[in-house]
């Protein structure tokens, strides 16, 4: 499959300066069987499935749900594309349309969760 063009940088797009209350930022997850994402008995995701604590701090990147949609979390970076692509950008910045298979993959076991901005946007945590 191509690379996701609306994914990318692009002279149209600007920072986001507006309330995002009401919107929702998806995650991936390892797995894509619900009761390894969502534990129904506290009703919430499992902690693993956002940092699990025996593995070290992984990358906690969250994206903003609407262009990016829930197809676009099955993509995996490869190293070569981590190397590439893995770094801040300017909203209209100009990058060139990764490659698949060379800069990245699709993994169709990936899952992903939700959560509303509005729920998360004044919880601090400490993580040790």
């Amino acid at each position: 499959m191509r690379y996701p063009s609306e994914i990318l940088p692009n002279a149209n797009y600007k920072l986001i300066n507006c309330d995002l209350s009401s919107f929702y930022l998806i995650r991936f997850t390892h797995s894509n069987i619900r009761s390894d994402i969502f534990d129904d008995t506290v009703n919430q995701v499992r902690q693993t499935q956002i940092v699990d604590p025996s593995k070290g701090m992984d990358d906690l990147s969250t994206n903003l749900l609407g262009i990016f949609t829930p197809d676009h979390i099955q993509i995996k970076l490869t190293d070569l594309g981590k190397s590439k692509y893995n770094e801040y950008c300017e909203p209209d910045a100009v990058v060139a349309t990764p490659i698949s298979d060379l800069d990245y993959t699709w993994l169709t076991s990936r899952g992903f969760w939700v959560v509303l901005v509005g729920d998360i946007n004044a919880i601090t945590a400490d993580y040790t």
